[in-house]
C-alpha cells in the first residue's frame, strides 16, 4: 500500500499542519506544499506563517527563506529522524525502507485505511506515526513525538 502513495517526481501536494502541545494555548498552524525532488528527497515548502522551504534527505536536511536564497545544509537531529524518515519514506513510495525502519501496523479504520508505524530502533526516540488514507490517497499524517508534542499534516489535493 505505501507503495502507491508516492507523489511523482515534482509533484505538489498542499498541506495544512498544526503543532498541539500542552504549552500552547491553541494548536500551531502551517500551511505550504510538500514535493518530492528528482533525487528523491522531501520538500516541504511552508508558505504560512512565514516562507520556509526544507528539502529532507536521508541525513541532511536544507533550510532556505526564499527560492533563491543560500541554503543552510544541517545534520536532522535524532529526535526528528524517525518522524522526517517515515514523512520521506512515504511520500517517495520507499515500501522496503518503511518495512526495514518501521514496525507496520494496519488499523481498523472505515471507510479507509489507518496505518501505524513505530520505529523498529529500540534508541529511537519514542514516537508513533499515523497514516490514515482511503484508496491510494494519504489523507493524513498524523506524528505523536516523545515529550507529548503532536503534529498533524492534513494532506489537500494534488496540484
Amino acid at each position: 500500500m505505501i507503495a502507491g502513495l508516492e507523489i511523482a517526481p515534482n509533484g505538489r501536494i498542499n498541506y495544512r499542519e498544526e503543532v498541539h502541545h500542552a504549552a500552547l494555548p491553541r494548536p500551531e498552524v502551517a500551511r505550504g506544499v510538500l514535493g518530492v525532488t528528482t533525487d528523491g528527497h522531501l520538500l516541504k515548502d511552508q508558505h504560512v506563517p512565514k516562507r520556509e522551504i526544507s528539502e529532507i534527505g536521508d541525513t541532511f536536511i536544507s533550510v532556505r527563506k526564499i527560492p533563491e536564497g543560500p541554503a543552510n545544509l544541517l545534520p536532522i537531529p535524532a529526535e526528528f529522524a524517525p518522524m522526517l524518515s517515515a514523512m520521506r519514506m512515504v511520500v517517495t513510495g520507499d515500501a522496503t525502507g518503511v518495512a526495514a525502519e518501521f514496525s507496520v501496523k494496519l488499523l481498523p479504520d472505515e471507510p479507509g485505511w489507518h496505518i501505524r508505524l513505530v520505529p523498529n530502533d529500540p534508541a529511537a526516540p519514542k514516537t508513533q506515526i499515523g497514516l490514515v488514507g482511503c484508496g491510494s490517497v494519504l489523507h493524513v499524517i498524523d506524528i505523536e513525538e516523545a515529550g507529548g508534542v503532536r503534529r498533524i499534516l492534513t494532506l489537500d489535493r494534488q496540484q
